[in-house]
């Protein structure tokens, strides 16, 4: 090892021109004793790494790894699972913007002049439903009330779902059993059925769906983080921490929880697609909320009219296909991206 590194473009080192065509750099604070005697540990010292290097070589790395993810991540399947979550995102941030019909104008107990489950016209492009909805506005509204209830019930279930998990693997013991039971007193009960339980309990309200669908969502999560944590609790940063007289919330929060985000965010695109299929399904059965337009509750009125008017039927489930799809293709991309071990073939 020379005292003299070629390279191109580094902070933190003086450039030292030695001919008009190449650069050299020399390290701050480098002095002819300090680079003789950086020049003999590494002749007899088999592992010697300059400091300085190995900064340069982390940076570097860093940028590679960002590169590296978004080429594994820009895939076609994920830009059209991203396109398919961004028409469904627009539609449910701006549906006065997407419609030129409001929300009271195809709203449940609003009927309207003109005919009930006409076809496909200039002034309704997906035809009309029920009491002379327009399908179109009534997709594009649909979109707000799902996607609500959609990402508010999968943060219920990822914030109390994380709790349990990695309170569980650090504690152990009597701790991580009671828990771990509690956990598997939700798996008994599945989502819909946990949601009619509740629904019948406490009536048909929009805050007891979102907490229902969210506690179904609740075992997975622990799980997830539950065994990341226990993966994680044994590495010497932990050991580290302990010995720097870290409190376990630190420990636990803010040590084990970043190295554990992978299976977690991954997790939380599917469940995305899981939830926009259960509040389609509540609302189906005729479980949801009854003043508010959803895109089960428009399969449910169309059924009698399914051959003299199928786009009735057939628009709204368009639409879920396409969030279920999107969330599921983001989901497959960020597990391809993050874990390329994991990459389906």
């Amino acid at each position: 090892m020379t005292d003299q590194i070629q390279i191109k473009d580094i902070d933190k080192v003086k450039l030292i021109g030695r001919k008009p065509t190449r650069s050299y750099i020399r390290m701050e604070g480098d002095t002819k004793k300090e680079r003789y005697l950086r020049t003999l540990k590494f002749f007899i010292l088999p592992f010697y790494r300059v400091r300085e290097i190995n900064r340069i070589e982390y940076d570097i790395g860093k940028t590679k790894s960002k590169r590296t993810f978004f080429r594994r991540f820009l895939t076609p399947l994920t830009l059209l699972g991203m396109g398919c979550f961004l028409f469904i995102l627009t539609c449910a941030i701006f549906p006065n913007w997407a419609s030129r019909f409001t929300f009271e104008e195809i709203a449940v107990w609003v009927n309207l002049e003109g005919s009930a489950y006409a076809p496909p016209s200039p002034e309704n492009p997906l035809g009309t439903g029920q009491s002379a909805w327009d399908i179109l506005a009534r997709n594009i509204w649909s979109s707000r009330f799902s996607l609500q209830v959609a990402f508010l019930s999968v943060a219920i279930a990822f914030v109390l779902g994380i709790l349990l998990g990695i309170i569980s693997a650090y504690a152990g013991g009597w701790i991580d059993n009671i828990l771990m039971r509690i956990v598997d007193a939700f798996v008994v009960f599945p989502a819909l059925i946990l949601a009619f339980l509740f629904i019948a309990i406490w009536g048909n309200k929009l805050m007891i769906i979102m907490v229902a669908l969210g506690l179904a969502g609740i075992p997975a999560y622990a799980r997830i983080a539950r065994a990341s944590a226990l993966q994680e609790k044994n590495k010497l940063y932990v050991d580290a921490g302990k010995t720097a007289g870290a409190s376990r919330f630190k420990i636990m929060f803010k040590h084990i929880l970043p190295n554990a985000w992978t299976p977690l965010i991954v997790r939380v695109t599917f469940h995305l697609a899981v939830a926009t299929l259960g509040i389609a399904g509540l609302s189906f059965l005729g479980f949801a909320v009854s003043d508010v337009p959803t895109w089960g509750w428009d399969i449910n009125a169309a059924r009698s009219h399914m051959y003299r008017a199928p786009w009735a039927m057939v628009w709204p489930g368009v639409w879920i296909s396409i969030a279920a799809l999107g969330f599921q293709l983001l989901g497959d991309g960020l597990r391809d991206a993050l874990d390329p071990k994991l990459k389906v073939l």
